[in-house]
C-alpha cells in the first residue's frame, strides 16, 4: 500500500470514527430529550437491562413509589424482593425470553418494610415492553400508573353497593322499583317473606296478585294517573293478601326518578307494613267511644246525687237554730261544703260538654259569615271587652264552612282567653285575622295579654290543665276547641312568649268546592 492509500484510509477512519461519535452524541442528546420528557410525566417508568434486570434509568415519578430504596445499577430482586413474592419478576422473566409485551390491569404489589413486616398494598396498571439493540432484546421498559386510589374507590363503592343490596333485601319495609313503562323491575326479599308469595323472577308484575281484590282497581288507577303525568305517586293505603290467609296493611312512600335530561326512569317505593297500627288505631278509637260513654254516662249518673246533697245541704241551714248559724265555725263549714258542691257541679257540667263534642262531629257544615259571628261574640263578652282595643281583618276569607255551634264555641274561647289573660300594665289590644292557604282557612287571634312560656309544656290543650291558676278559669276550653277542630280535619298552633302575649292559629280544612 503506498502512501496515497495509507492517508485515503486514515482519513476515512478518521471520518468514520465522526460519524459514529456523532451518532453516539445524538443518541445521547435523544436519550436526555426523552429523559427531560420522562421526568415530567405523571407515569412512572424505569429501564431495566440485562437478564437481571438492573436500573439503567428511572425516573422521579417511579422513585417516589420507594423512597427509601437504592435503585441504579441494582438488580430488580434485589431492590424491590417484594416484587419477587407479587410475581413481577418472573414476569419480566417472560418478557425478556419472549419478547412479548405484558400488559398488567391493577396488580397489587404488598410493598416489605425495612423489618421485613408487611406494609401498604400498592395497585398498578402497567405494562413490560422489549427494547431492542442492533436486533437483539437487552432490556425492558417499564410504564406504570398507580391505580391504588381508584382501586381503594371502586371497592368501597362495590362494598357500600353490596352492603345497600342486603340492607335493602333484609329492611323490615317492602321495597319495590319499576320502569317508566310501570313494569316492576324489583323487589326487596323482606316483601316475599312477608307475603309468602312464590314468583318468578322473569314476571315480577305478579307483584300485583299480592293487593286485596278491594283495593286493586283503586291503587291500579292512582298509579296509571301518577305513570302518565311522570309526578309522585300518592297511593292510598292498601291490603296485601299474606299466604297464610290474613291482610296487612301498607303505609305508601313512591317517588318517580329520573335521567339527567329529566326523562321518567321509574318510581321507587317503599312501603312499610302498618297492619298493627290500624288494629291499635281500631282499638284507640273504640275505648276512646268506651270513654266517651262512660263520661257521659257517669256525668248522667252523678247529676242526682250532687243534686240530692245540695238539696240535703240547703235543708240542714233551714233547720239548724239560728244560734248555730252565727257560729264561725259552722259558717265557714257550710260555706266550704257549698263551694264543694258547685265545683262538682261545674266539673259535671264541663264533662257533659265534652261528651257532646263526639256526638256533634257529624253536625252538617254551612257557610257562616265571619264578621257577623264575631260581632255576636263580642256583644255576649261586652262587659270584658268594654276596655279592649279588638281589631278585626277578616276580608281574605269572610265565609267559613263549619258548624255553626261549634265555630261560635272556638271564637267564643279564643276571644274571651285573651280578654282574661289581659295584662295589667298595658291596654288589652286583640286582632283577630283569617288568611287563606292551599288547604286550611286560618283563624288568628293575637293579643299583648299576659302570654305564656311553652318551653316542654305540652298541657295547654289538656283537659281541666291551666298555665295561669290566678285568673279563675275551669281548663276546659282550649281541650274542647282543640277536640273540635281536630274531628274536623283541622289543627290548631300556638305561639306565645311571657308578657308580650299569644298568638292562636286555627286551621279550617277547606272542601274541595273551596279549593277549586
Amino acid at each position: 500500500m503506498d502512501v496515497t492509500e495509507k492517508v485515503a484510509a486514515r482519513q476515512r477512519a478518521a471520518a468514520l470514527q465522526a460519524e459514529l461519535l456523532a451518532n453516539a452524541q445524538k443518541l445521547i442528546q435523544e436519550r436526555e430529550t426523552y429523559y427531560q420528557v420522562f421526568e415530567q410525566t405523571p407515569a412512572a417508568i424505569c429501564i431495566q437491562r440485562g437478564p437481571e434486570h438492573r436500573f439503567e434509568y428511572f425516573n422521579a415519578a417511579y422513585q417516589l413509589l420507594f423512597p427509601d430504596r437504592e435503585l441504579q445499577g441494582q438488580p430488580v430482586a434485589e431492590a424491590l424482593p417484594e416484587t419477587v413474592i407479587g410475581g413481577f419478576v418472573a414476569l419480566l422473566d417472560q418478557v425478556y425470553q419472549t419478547g412479548e409485551t405484558y400488559f398488567g390491569y391493577e396488580r397489587p404489589l404488598t410493598i416489605i418494610q425495612p423489618d421485613g413486616s408487611r406494609g401498604e398494598e400498592i395497585y398498578f396498571t402497567f405494562t413490560y415492553q422489549a427494547y431492542r439493540e442492533n436486533g437483539q432484546i437487552v432490556g425492558i421498559s417499564t410504564f406504570a400508573y398507580n391505580v391504588t386510589q381508584q382501586v381503594h374507590e371502586r371497592q368501597q363503592a362495590a362494598q357500600m353497593a353490596a352492603d345497600l343490596k342486603l340492607v335493602a333485601a333484609n329492611a323490615p319495609v317492602f321495597i319495590f322499583r319499576t320502569d317508566a313503562t310501570g313494569h316492576i323491575t324489583y323487589v326487596n326479599d323482606s316483601l316475599l317473606e312477608w307475603s309468602g308469595l312464590r314468583i318468578n323472577p322473569n314476571q315480577l308484575d305478579q307483584v300485583w296478585d299480592m293487593v286485596h281484590p278491594d283495593d286493586l282497581p283503586e291503587l291500579n288507577q292512582s298509579f296509571t294517573q301518577a305513570l302518565r303525568a311522570g309526578q309522585p305517586w300518592e297511593s292510598p293505603v292498601y291490603r296485601i293478601r299474606r299466604r297464610m290467609g290474613n291482610t296487612g296493611g301498607p303505609s305508601p312512600g313512591h317517588k318517580p326518578y329520573f335521567t339527567p335530561d329529566q326523562k321518567l326512569v321509574g318510581y321507587s317505593g317503599v312501603n312499610v307494613e302498618i297492619h298493627a297500627q290500624i288494629e291499635l288505631q281500631q282499638q284507640l278509637t273504640r275505648t276512646n267511644v268506651d270513654l266517651d260513654n262512660f263520661i257521659y254516662t257517669a256525668s248522667h249518673d252523678l247529676k242526682a246525687p250532687i243534686l240530692n246533697i245540695e238539696g240535703l245541704l240547703e235543708a240542714l241551714q233551714y233547720q239548724l237554730p239560728a244560734e248555730s248559724l252565727l257560729a264561725e265555725d259552722v259558717q265557714v263549714t257550710l260555706d266550704l261544703m257549698q263551694n264543694s258542691v258547685q265545683r262538682f257541679k261545674r266539673t259535671i257540667g264541663h264533662l257533659t260538654e265534652v261528651t257532646k263534642l263526639q256526638k256533634e262531629n257529624n253536625a252538617a257544615a254551612i257557610p257562616i259569615h265571619l264578621p257577623a259571628l264575631l260581632t255576636e261574640v263580642q256583644l255576649d263578652l261586652a262587659h270584658e271587652a268594654s276596655q279592649a282595643q279588638i281589631e278585626v281583618a277578616v276580608d281574605d276569607c269572610p265565609t267559613i264552612q263549619f258548624s255553626a255551634k261549634n265555630l261560635r264555641s272556638i271564637v267564643y274561647n279564643l276571644l274571651s282567653n285573651a280578654l282574661k289573660y289581659r295584662s295589667p300594665l298595658r291596654v288589652p289590644f286583640i286582632r283577630v285575622h283569617c288568611r287563606e292557604t292551599a288547604e286550611y282557612q286560618v283563624l288568628s287571634v293575637t293579643d299583648n295579654g299576659l302570654g305564656m312560656d311553652l318551653t316542654g309544656n305540652n298541657k295547654l290543650f289538656s283537659m281541666f290543665q291551666r298555665l295561669h291558676t290566678h285568673v279563675e278559669g275551669s281548663g276546659i276550653g282550649l281541650y274542647m276547641v282543640k277536640k273540635i277542630i281536630e274531628n274536623a280535619g283541622g289543627k290548631i298552633q300556638v305561639q306565645s312568649a311571657v308578657d308580650q302575649g299569644s298568638t292562636f292559629q286555627v286551621y279550617f280544612r277547606r272542601n274541595k268546592e273551596q279549593v277549586q
